[in-house]
């Protein structure tokens, strides 16, 4: 059976917007590296999604347990832009991404 895209409620949340960064300072990269190196999961070479990336994913997923699979990156994603420009509101974002929008 399909699953229906979930979305985050409609209203904006500091905390939508700043979780990547969250994720990072409650688990140091450096922390999430040393747990692989010693159950010996960490990634051998480095691909595309690296071992660290994936456990940040799945935190997120369980952030995220309302939203599908493809929406989680999308919400992490969005937290960086934010950070990047502020003053733009996510569906001012999206409006002025759109095929054929005029800036």
């Amino acid at each position: 059976m399909a699953r229906t895209l979930a979305e985050l409620p409609k209203g904006s949340r500091f905390t939508d917007y700043v979780s990547l960064g969250v994720l990072a300072k409650a688990f140091p990269m450096q922390k999430v590296k040393s747990v692989l190196i010693s159950t010996g999961k960490a990634s051998i070479r480095q691909r595309d999604l690296p071992a660290h990336v994936v456990v940040y994913y799945v935190i997120a997923l369980v952030l995220y347990m309302q939203s599908s699979y493809r929406e989680v990156p999308r919400c992490l994603v969005e937290g960086i832009q934010w950070l990047l420009n502020p003053a733009v509101s996510p569906e001012h974002r999206e409006k002025r991404n759109r095929p054929g929008a005029i800036e």
